[in-house]
């Protein structure tokens, strides 16, 4: 179950993975993946044509790819830190004063808001 922040007990997704299990009935299991996962991570990089393996012909390369998030442990811990994924903490949302100091592999940036991130972006890009 998954509670509401009224308190509200609500089903979670494991009964509906479950039925989908029972409904395909030949012994498949279901796998979740999100964030922080590695394999949510190499998902979103195969949709952005970015090669793993370094043999990708795409002018996209995982070096040129960041996480912006504002949680520090959903966003920004696990699979982009094992990919070597750019991580930029956003101070936003979720975030809460000193998560920057709390990662044992900090991030590469911390900003005040997304639109400060998008301000230095679109200023180096005009610098160029």
């Amino acid at each position: 179950y998954v509670r509401s922040p009224s308190g509200q007990l609500s089903l979670g997704p494991g009964p509906f993975v479950s039925a989908l299990e029972t409904g395909v009935g030949n012994g498949l299991r279901g796998e979740s993946v999100g964030k922080p996962d590695r394999a949510f991570f190499e998902v979103c990089l195969k949709d952005l044509g970015v090669s793993l393996d370094g043999f990708g012909r795409s002018q996209l390369k995982i070096e040129d790819v960041a996480v912006v998030g504002d949680d520090v442990e959903a966003d920004l811990a696990g699979g982009a830190i094992e990919l070597g994924l750019r991580r930029i903490l956003v101070k936003t949302g979720k975030y809460r004063d000193g998560d920057e100091r709390k990662m044992e592999i900090p991030p590469d940036a911390v900003f005040e808001s997304i639109g400060d991130l998008v301000d230095i972006l679109l200023s180096e890009n005009l610098q160029e």
